[in-house]
């Protein structure tokens, strides 16, 4: 059977235009880790990156599900350069193009750590929101916490230093902080818009963590208002607006290297309900 020279082009067209859309996508991933440093998907994630430069190597890789948080098993390797060659850290209600940022930027939250960083044999963690961010390869992206207008800005919830930090518990030469990260729901049993960040010691379940077995290290809740999902009038979005993507990101200090993975031992959506 014969095509007629219409089918024929509206077929080349579709096929350019779904090759543009495969290249696109291809080029924001490249973006996101522009060394390629980070592998894996769905679940489970991993890097073994030496930085051979004289600049700090950043990147992330994004999820291909949306969710309301997660719990993610964050491991480093510690006879790679010590375990101290860089930070590893999980990012939530990630946005591009967002509409609740000022201009073409990426918006996210973090929960981050570094090990022998503020402290000999400490982990030290943070907390932070950022907004406008345009450059992930600047200098903690670009961003300072006293920015206004279109500037990159970080909003701290616990800052990267010795007084928050612990000494983590390692064996055959692997360290694991475990993030749950979780939106938190009103009496009426609705997400109230706010999110939860607990940080552990170790790889923690979601069993030890229902049946209230493990403590952590550091609690902090985000306000309702800073996530952004609450009108004027204080309605909060539909859980399904308020599902995001989530990463796994990392930066590798200059001339050394970092070695671990990243497990996400349960991801939230929006019709489960998050104990703790």
């Amino acid at each position: 059977m014969k095509l007629s020279k219409k089918v024929l082009a509206a077929l080349s067209t579709a096929a350019l235009l779904a090759t543009a859309g495969f290249l696109a996508s291809c080029s924001n991933e490249e973006d996101d880790d522009e060394n390629g440093m980070i592998s894996g998907s769905n679940n489970d994630y991993s890097i073994d990156y030496s930085n051979s430069s004289d600049s700090v190597s950043r990147g992330y890789k994004t999820t291909t599900f949306k969710h309301l948080g997660a719990i993610c098993q964050m491991t480093v390797d510690t006879s790679v350069a010590g375990g101290n060659g860089g930070a590893m850290g999980y990012i939530w209600d990630l946005e591009t193009n967002s509409a609740r940022a000022t201009k073409d930027p990426r918006r996210f939250f973090i929960v981050g750590f570094n090990y022998n960083y503020t402290s000999s044999g400490k982990v030290a963690y943070y907390v932070s929101r950022y907004k406008n961010v345009v450059d992930l390869s600047a200098s903690n992206f670009g961003a300072t916490t006293t920015a206004t207008g279109t500037d990159p800005v970080e909003k701290e919830y616990v800052a990267l230093s010795a007084s928050n930090s612990f000494t983590p518990t390692i064996t055959d030469n692997k360290l694991t902080v475990t993030a749950n990260v979780y939106m938190n729901k009103a009496t009426d049993g609705t997400y109230d818009g706010s999110y939860t960040v607990a940080i552990y010691d170790g790889a923690v379940t979601e069993e030890q963590i229902t049946a209230g077995t493990v403590t952590a290290k550091k609690t902090v809740t985000i306000s309702a208002e800073d996530v952004g999902y609450v009108s004027e009038d204080g309605t909060v979005a539909s859980a399904s607006t308020m599902q995001k993507n989530g990463a796994v990101y990392a930066n590798v200090y200059a001339n050394t290297s970092l070695k671990g993975t990243w497990k996400y031992v349960k991801t939230y959506s929006a019709d489960e309900v998050v104990e703790e």
